[in-house]
């Protein structure tokens, strides 16, 4: 298939996972390759040490073509365990003097009564 030689390489695509995941998944196309049966493609997350299995042509969506910052920079800090650890914490805190006020404020209201 002539579109599956145009996907280029270091570009963010749309994949499916092989059958029985149905999910689909944000890759980097690190290599490419045709074979008999057609093209086929190793990808790697971003994140990720290794690279993926191979797959198919028929197995990618599509090529990303926006990416929202925030959610790009949120995503790398929620990969970083300490960083996860301290976002957690901060929300634990946050919800937790939200219901202790919430408890005194209904306190005081039940005292001036």
């Amino acid at each position: 298939d002539a579109a599956a030689v145009l996907l280029g390489l270091n570009q963010l695509w749309e994949l499916a996972l092989p059958a029985g995941y149905g999910i689909i998944i944000t890759h980097k196309v690190i290599d490419k390759s045709v074979k008999e049966d057609g093209v086929h493609f190793i990808t790697k997350g971003t994140a990720n040490v290794i690279q993926d299995p191979e797959i198919r042509y028929d197995q990618v969506y599509g090529k990303v073509v926006y990416k929202f910052l925030l959610l790009s920079v949120f995503g790398k800090i929620m990969n970083n365990k300490l960083m996860y650890y301290l976002v957690f914490m901060f929300v634990a805190v946050i919800i937790s003097v939200e219901i202790i006020s919430s408890m005194f404020a209904k306190d005081e209201d039940d005292e001036g009564k």
